[in-house]
């Protein structure tokens, strides 16, 4: 509000700041053989739990964007939608996988995932839901089946192979730097809010659970990364007119600022050192 947004624009950059990009941490955690601890457990569950809200979040303030301004209309339209789809995925999903599957030509069960991802997103898309909450939806109801571990290896070959690269291209072409130098302060400002908001607040909210100080400081930091989740919420934000261009790049430098320097504040907390100490606590 400071900056002279409109309200729908400061809760969009809001929500947007409250992404939770798991896939750095987990990298991380893996590195440190930290992945299986309670610590890891807990990162992994809040990161999604984080990422589920945040997308719930996005389907209203998308709504509430586009002039759905009927608060019981648009609660009715996301009930239907979502009770929609969790039966869709409770019972035709693993039905028309097992059904595909059994066709005799190749790769059947990666391109059912793939028909499966881009029907649910383009649905959400047509109901005035963004299309990352359709195909999260079909990840989530894909990951409920037999073929979970298949779909997951084949398709992340195929993600860091195509559609990766694009994604992250795309986001490259579409960002403007020439008055980045204007915002320098800004980009400062928003970044120490991105950091100090998700470490303090996911560190009191690990302490609260009864972790030690230095375990929670290590969840806390893990939380921090917006990555992908958060690029892909400023995309729809910029083609939503929620985001000037020049605020779609500010946000860009703040995910790479977030992202940078996770890793390292994982490592300060969950190094060997400190495993010993809360051990010997």
């Amino acid at each position: 509000m400071m900056l002279n947004l409109t309200s729908i624009q400061s809760w969009f950059l809001g929500l947007l700041l409250s992404a939770t990009s798991v896939s750095i941490s987990v990298q991380a955690l893996k590195e440190m053989g930290q992945l299986k601890t309670p610590e890891g457990a807990t990162i992994l569950g809040a990161a999604v739990i984080d990422d589920v809200v945040v997308v719930i979040g996005l389907a209203f303030l998308m709504s509430f964007a586009g002039g759905d301004v009927n608060l019981t209309t648009v609660i009715l339209k996301k009930f239907l939608f979502f009770a929609g789809a969790i039966i869709v995925s409770w019972k035709v999903v693993p039905l028309f996988m097992k059904r595909f599957a059994i066709l005799k030509v190749t790769e059947t069960v990666v391109s059912s995932a793939l028909i499966i991802c881009f029907i649910f997103a383009y649905l959400a898309e047509y109901t005035g839901v963004a299309a990352i909450i359709g195909a999260y939806i079909a990840g989530v109801a894909i990951s409920l089946t037999d073929f979970k571990h298949e779909v997951f290896e084949k398709i992340e070959t195929i993600s860091y192979s195509i559609f990766v690269p694009v994604f992250f291209t795309s986001i490259g072409i579409t960002a403007h730097f020439e008055g980045i130098k204007e915002n320098l302060i800004l980009i400062v400002i928003l970044s120490i809010l991105a950091i100090l908001t998700k470490l303090i607040g996911a560190s009191i909210g690990a302490k609260a659970a009864r972790f030690s100080w230095k375990s929670s400081f290590g969840i806390g930091a893990a939380m921090v990364s917006r990555g992908e989740v958060a690029l892909i919420i400023a995309a729809i934000g910029l083609e939503s007119k929620l985001l000037s261009q020049e605020m779609f790049a500010v946000i860009v430098v703040v995910v790479l600022v977030t992202t940078i320097v996770t890793p390292p504040m994982m490592k300060l907390f969950f190094n060997k050192n400190s495993q010993k100490e809360l051990s010997n606590n």
